[in-house]
């Protein structure tokens, strides 16, 4: 997909975590355009993420917030596959037969975690899942 540079402007907010005024400001936008491009961009984001089990889904006891983690779609492959597991310290590790730039630049970073910390994902299930507990 080719995106312009509002767009990618706006994908960068959207990641990044800048407020709405900041992109006004930085492209000069009187503000429906720019609405207007953020339900655009928001849909097709969404549509590239998936919720991905932490541990794997056996009822209700499974289904909560903190068994979860929002993922690309690409990536929630590697993890279910667990060519990319996630420490109980939020580190993120690439499996070394993953040759490909594009997932070996997220070896050793951490996830991004919500400011709630309600909505963190569960240190324990982090943990049962990168030893194989589970």
């Amino acid at each position: 997909m080719n995106w312009n540079s509002d767009q990618k402007a706006l994908i960068q907010w959207i990641t990044s975590g800048l407020k709405i005024k900041e992109v006004r400001d930085l492209k000069g936008d009187s503000g429906y355009l720019l609405n207007n491009m953020i339900a655009k961009v928001t849909l097709a984001i969404s549509i590239c993420l998936e919720a991905a089990h932490i541990i794997p889904y056996k009822g209700s006891s499974t289904n909560h917030v903190q068994n979860g983690i929002l993922l690309r779609a690409d990536i929630n492959t590697l993890f279910d596959l667990d060519l990319l597991r996630i420490d109980k310290n939020y580190r993120i590790n690439i499996d070394e037969s993953i040759e490909d730039k594009e997932y070996r630049k997220f070896d050793s970073n951490y996830l991004r975690l919500p400011a709630n910390q309600e909505f963190h994902p569960s240190k324990d299930a982090l943990k049962k899942r990168f030893e194989y507990e589970i």
